[in-house]
């Protein structure tokens, strides 16, 4: 018998599935369009398209997962009795459109090079909506006063435009610290990052600006004395998110913080009044809330507070599960040492003054940047020359690290770098 010669794979690269890549091309399509159309993104065809490329990856899903799926699950239980109004109907599709969208995401970065083709596309998508937001804003007519200038992108909330261009700064921060990209490379996201913050001045979104200076401000803090930044951060952000929502703190001594900006008034611009209906409304609803996209149909406005949207709407339970989606996103970098506890601290600060005084918890750019963060975790790929190597290191298979031979579990390397596990 003749025997047949076989061509065997080089082990050390990587495997590329068509499922794999079909989920990665449309995260990657979806990441470019989230700044700039977030209705495309909230299309319920989109989520079609993902529910076909998301089942090949149920097997693995992690704890971050099942809580964005037990959340959306809460949120159809707390709509029963409020699905027959559209705007019920609406933030339900949204919750779940968000799962599908977080799991396809994080399903799809497999390792650095990943991390860094969704980064950068969503970083094309915020170049896109700056350079759209600064030609705007010098069409603007130049007799009226600065403070009154809002600009956004076509149809798009100014303040969703600007929150998502100070997220893309942080995750400018992250696809330059995790790796996959050339030391050339890693300067040019870097150098994204002033003209995002310009365009972000331009709009005139309050949060967004102070979240840009915080992330300035942690970055030269993670710098100098990384432990304590990071524990000032882990402490005083859980402790805000409880304080001021929910009156803790006291609404009125928040008011110093207008004497920064060109807007000031007495309720910050209407928020300390609805904050305090939000508290009022979810003291007879507390443990199920009043139903997903409820409290516009009572305001004709949201509540312009994440935590207090989601105590007042999906009750004190789906606060629980959506404050536990957040700390398991936040986990993995935070436990891979300095570089991991700087980009959960940058996000952390990036968001904080988005969270408390905006809407973000059906952004589909937020549960993008939420799927990287949850993809960083202690890694397996090496700083060289030119960057970051995309080949495993010896004692890896398939780009997996095998812990059993390699004592220095895979930190032995010069410098920081991330991976999935």
């Amino acid at each position: 018998m003749e025997a047949r010669l076989g061509h065997r794979r080089d082990p050390r690269l990587p495997t590329v599935h068509l499922w794999a890549g079909l989920r990665l091309v449309i995260v990657c399509v979806l990441a470019a369009v989230a700044p700039v159309a977030p209705t495309v993104v909230q299309g319920r065809h989109v989520w079609i398209a993902l529910l076909l490329v998301v089942p090949s990856a149920w097997r693995r899903l992690g704890w971050p997962d099942l809580l964005a799926v037990a959340l959306a699950v809460w949120a159809s239980a707390a709509a029963i009795s409020v699905t027959w109004v559209p705007a019920s109907a609406d933030a339900l599709w949204a919750y779940w459109g968000m799962c599908t969208l977080f799991v396809a995401a994080r399903q799809a970065v497999a390792n650095a090079s990943h991390l860094a083709l969704v980064g950068c596309a969503y970083l094309g998508g915020c170049v896109w909506a700056a350079v759209e937001v600064i030609s705007s804003a010098r069409g603007v007519d130049p007799t009226v006063d600065p403070a009154l200038i809002r600009v956004g992108v076509g149809a798009v909330n100014p303040n969703y435009t600007a929150y998502s261009l100070a997220t893309g700064a942080a995750v400018a921060v992250a696809v330059a610290l995790a790796g996959g990209l050339s030391r050339r490379l890693r300067l040019a996201v870097l150098a994204v990052i002033p003209l995002l913050a310009y365009a972000v001045l331009w709009n005139g979104t309050r949060g967004a600006l102070m979240a840009l200076v915080l992330i300035g401000g942690y970055l030269l803090a993670a710098w100098a004395a990384p432990r304590v930044a990071w524990t000032t951060v882990a402490v005083a952000a859980p402790a805000l998110l409880i304080a001021i929502p929910f009156g803790v703190y006291g609404d009125s001594r928040l008011l110093w913080l207008q004497e920064f900006f060109a807007r000031k008034d007495d309720s910050m611009s209407g928020r300390l009044d609805l904050w305090a209906l939000a508290r009022q409304l979810w003291e007879g609803h507390i443990w199920t809330g009043i139903g997903p996209g409820m409290f516009p149909t009572v305001t004709g406005i949201g509540a312009h507070s994440v935590p207090l949207t989601i105590a007042v709407e999906l009750g004190l339970v789906g606060l629980a599960l959506f404050a536990a989606l957040g700390a398991a996103v936040l986990i993995g970098p935070a436990g891979s040492g300095k570089v991991g506890k700087c980009l959960a601290g940058v996000l952390i600060v990036a968001w904080l003054p988005i969270l408390l005084s905006g809407h973000w918890e059906l952004s589909p750019a937020g549960w993008l940047a939420a799927a990287l963060w949850s993809r960083l975790s202690p890694g397996t790929w090496r700083w060289t020359a030119r960057g970051t190597s995309l080949l495993p290191r010896s004692g890896q298979v398939a780009g997996r690290h095998r812990a059993d031979e390699d004592p220095s579990h895979g930190m032995s390397s010069p410098g920081p770098s991330f991976v999935v596990r």
